[in-house]
């Protein structure tokens, strides 16, 4: 099969597998199995998502996220939720998402994340929480993340991280604390982070670093 017949034929499997013009929700575009309702002034998460493996809701109205949100979006990779008006997310908005991989929940008004959030969503690598209001990370926060690799915390106000906030990650491997009102970190914020190989914590508010605060991570060679 020549290269041309072949690229015809995938595009016309990839068009079958997609989602069909009378599945795709009012205000959103739907190529393949990606669904994008980006900057639509939502303020609720459109009925009858079709099952797609992308969902973009970014540059919206969204304030809150009932519980089951994305109930029957079971292969859904990729979750974008940026730049909205979100200020909590309780345990059970993203039950059911086995799948997800990422998660951007970047920009947005987020003051606090319910203890076990991310237990139903085992899978995400990467997780962008930057340019919230997040004031407190308890050693539940990131429970359930077993296999996330890069967190991004910038430019919150969490002034203070205590022992074993990140326990709950092991396979973390890029940290980012950029401009997050750090003051104190305490002498165990990082136990269990054996895999970590870059830490950012630059543009914060520390005036001393407790001793031994960084020993345990073996791995690291960015600080």
């Amino acid at each position: 099969m020549s290269t041309c017949k072949a690229f015809v034929l995938a595009v016309i499997l990839a068009l079958c597998a997609g989602i069909s013009s009378g599945q795709c929700p009012a205000k959103c575009t739907c190529t393949g199995t990606d669904v994008s309702c980006r900057k639509q002034q939502l303020t609720t998460i459109p009925l009858s998502l079709p099952d797609a493996t992308e969902l973009y809701l970014s540059y919206n109205m969204l304030a809150s996220l009932p519980d089951d949100a994305f109930k029957g979006l079971s292969n859904l990779e990729i979750l974008n939720l940026d730049n909205n008006r979100l200020r909590n997310i309780s345990r059970a908005t993203f039950r059911g998402l086995i799948k997800l991989k990422s998660l951007f929940l970047y920009t947005n008004e987020l003051e606090s994340i319910d203890d076990g959030v991310f237990e139903g969503v085992p899978n995400i690598v990467n997780l962008f929480l930057n340019d919230n209001r997040l004031r407190i990370l308890s050693q539940a926060t990131f429970r359930g993340l077993i296999k996330l690799q890069f967190l991004v915390l910038n430019k919150n106000r969490l002034r203070s991280l205590d022992d074993g906030v990140f326990e709950g990650v092991p396979n973390l491997t890029d940290l980012m604390l950029v401009m997050s009102g750090l003051r104190n970190i305490s002498r165990a914020a990082f136990r269990g982070l054996t895999n970590l190989q870059y830490l950012d914590l630059s543009v914060n508010e520390l005036q001393s670093i407790v001793d031994g605060v960084f020993e345990g991570l073996p791995n690291l060679n960015f600080l």
